[in-house]
């Protein structure tokens, strides 16, 4: 998806639109998924104003879910799952986290934060036990989370 399927939409849109860049919402794997592509393809950072990520998928090494329990699955897959430098995204970067969240820990978001070069935003929802799947279902989302995020791309369609 980060190789092939992201860079053509945003190729797509930025084509239709007749503009330079845009700005990206993803969620959980849709921020993983950039975070791969601008860090394998550096020259999207460029087709990137600012890039949005709510419950931002790089570091699982604190999660706290039950998802864990998949760990035997895991023999089937590689070893080591690939390595990206995130220091190559440069586009700018909103980080939107929670501390309810059991997948996307704080301590997690942390150690992104400090891998990447370009944070303009690292926001903690401010309701205690917003969990991972609150992002995408729950109605507090709108007042917030997308509020936030609306407010932050009409700062940076500006730019």
């Amino acid at each position: 998806m980060a190789k092939y399927d992201l860079p053509a939409q945003i190729d797509f849109i930025l084509r239709e639109t007749n503009r330079r860049a845009l700005e990206y919402v993803g969620w959980s794997q849709g921020t993983l998924i950039m975070f791969a592509l601008l860090a394998e393809q550096p020259r999207y950072n460029r087709k990137v104003r600012l890039f949005n990520a709510m419950a931002p998928v790089a570091y699982l090494g604190h999660m706290t879910s039950d998802i864990k329990l998949l760990i035997p699955v895991s023999k089937m897959l590689a070893k080591r799952p690939p390595q990206y430098d995130l220091s190559k995204v440069t586009a700018p970067v909103a980080l939107y986290w929670s501390d309810g969240d059991v997948l996307v820990t704080p301590r997690d978001v942390a150690h992104l934060e400090r891998s990447l070069p370009n944070v303009v935003l690292s926001y903690k929802v401010p309701v205690h036990g917003f969990t991972h799947i609150d992002f995408a279902w729950s109605t507090r989302a709108w007042k917030h989370v997308y509020r936030k995020i609306l407010e932050m791309m009409t700062t940076y369609s500006r730019t």
